[in-house]
């Protein structure tokens, strides 16, 4: 008689959303913990999405993971965005 090995169940990743408010084209760069999430001032334009690029880039800092574990999950084109973070 053949036994069938078990199935090892493969835990997912956990993910926190976060709120982020976005201010693009500052003088100085910030990041500030508010009751709702974060506020994220960066130098970068908006324009070619570098903003968004450099926010996530600064979550991932604030967080201690690499940047592929920060996902822009909504407000592409808005200050209001929703970010997800693998942990």
């Amino acid at each position: 008689m053949r036994t069938v090995p078990a199935k090892h169940s493969v835990a997912k990743p956990c993910c926190t959303m976060v709120k982020v408010r976005v201010s693009a084209g500052a003088r100085h760069e910030k990041v500030e913990r508010t009751a709702r999430g974060f506020r994220i001032d960066v130098r970068e334009p908006a324009a070619d999405n570098r903003a968004n690029v450099r926010v996530r880039e600064l979550l991932a800092i604030e967080y201690g993971v690499p940047e592929r574990a920060v996902r822009l999950v909504s407000g592409h084109h808005a200050p209001s965005k929703t970010f997800t973070i693998q942990i």
